[in-house]
């Protein structure tokens, strides 16, 4: 055997229109992959940035304010108040935007149905 002969990498059969299709798929899956991975990057850097934002806002403001009960009124540290909102507003957010169990069991019936394909 000479040294061209060992250099030369086997040669491989032509590929079967399945192993392209598979290999195709492969690649398709990837990339959905890839995209999926950048948004939450993205997404994590916009959380950072507001989190940082409210932090710094947050600790801006320490006086005492006071808060109108219907029958009373309390004073309370404005940074209280602001966690206190900040939290709320984000369960009430997470509750309002997120698809009812309904829409959830549809999509994941939609899911198979594609797959299955």
């Amino acid at each position: 055997m000479d040294e061209h002969e060992r250099t030369q990498p086997p040669e491989r059969a032509p590929e079967s229109p399945e192993e392209r299709e598979a290999r195709e798929a492969d690649q398709e899956h990837m990339q959905r992959l890839r995209r999926q991975r950048q948004a939450r990057v993205a997404k994590a850097v916009v959380v950072l940035v507001i989190v940082i934002l409210l932090i710094v806002f947050v600790t801006r403001n320490l006086d005492d304010v006071p808060i109108d009960f219907v029958f009373t009124t309390a004073n309370f540290p404005l940074i209280w108040v602001l966690i206190f909102m900040t939290i709320l507003g984000g369960v009430v957010g997470y509750l309002l935007g997120r698809p009812s169990k309904e829409t959830r069991l549809h999509e994941k019936h939609d899911e198979k149905k594609h797959d299955e394909k």
